[in-house]
């Protein structure tokens, strides 16, 4: 997993779409696709969390350790 550092996102009112990328802790940037207005508002929330990680497996999440600790 990698903490995202940074991050933009923005909407397309005129064509429907949306963009969201992502900066990580190793300065990578990293693209979601985003297919729907409810998509894009759920990862602003996410995003809005004061710590949030990139997974290995795509779940971009917060406080997702914390909870699910085995």
């Amino acid at each position: 997993r990698k903490a995202v550092k940074d991050y933009a996102i923005g909407w397309y009112p005129g064509s429907n779409r949306a963009v969201a990328t992502l900066v990580l802790e190793d300065g990578r940037r990293h693209e979601i696709p985003v297919d729907s207005p409810e998509e894009l508002a759920a990862i602003a929330a996410i995003l809005r969390e004061p710590k949030v990680y990139l997974h290995d497996d795509g779940l971009l999440a917060a406080r997702w350790d914390e909870v699910h600790q085995p």
